[in-house]
């Protein structure tokens, strides 16, 4: 049939060196090999590029996300500071018009005085 071709490390001579061997022997696997033949290690790698590229088109859309959660919290801060502020502001309101009503009470009652 065919002669079998050898590989030679180059060292000349017709001898074989002792790594030299034939093309025709079978060389052994390693068991991670044999387990992970070519075309599932290629799927894994199509997968995880599927995978890198699907959550880098989420990522505007999480940060939008993010973006309009943040806004949305600053609105409620923002409400929140506004009720305070109207409230202070009724507060003094109130007082003003308590004020205002004992001095008209006092101008009221200097008014209905008899003359001395």
């Amino acid at each position: 049939m065919w002669d079998p071709i050898t590989i030679s490390d180059g060292s000349g001579g017709d001898r074989l060196s002792k790594d030299a061997r034939t093309v025709d022997e079978e060389i052994e696997a390693s068991p991670v090999a044999r387990r992970t033949p070519w075309p599932i290690g290629h799927h894994f790698v199509e997968d995880r590029k599927k995978k890198e590229e699907e959550e880098r088109e989420r990522e505007p859309q999480q940060q939008l996300r993010r973006e309009e959660e943040e806004g949305e919290e600053r609105r409620c801060q923002q409400g929140e500071r506004l009720e305070e502020l109207l409230e202070q502001h009724r507060q003094q309101v109130l007082l003003e018009l308590q004020r205002q009503q004992q001095q008209g009470s006092q101008q009221l009652e200097e008014l209905l005085e008899p003359p001395p």
